[in-house]
């Protein structure tokens, strides 16, 4: 049986950032509700997999200020 993944969840600094970078990426769009704290794009229409967004409390080290 064959196996399909539904979504996604990614750790982030900005949430609201992240999501807006891969929609714009896969031509799909932001849920009116996401947050900075929690954001979310759904699949535009191609079968992919839904994709979350999460702020963590964690640094990010790969990070140059």
């Amino acid at each position: 049986m064959p196996a399909y993944i539904k979504s996604v969840t990614f750790d982030s600094v900005d949430a609201l950032v992240l999501a807006r970078f891969w929609a714009a990426a896969l031509g799909a769009d932001v849920a009116e509700e996401s947050t900075s704290d929690k954001a979310f794009v759904e699949a535009a229409g191609w079968g992919g997999p839904n994709i979350w967004f999460a702020r963590v409390p964690e640094g990010n080290e790969f990070c140059v200020e």
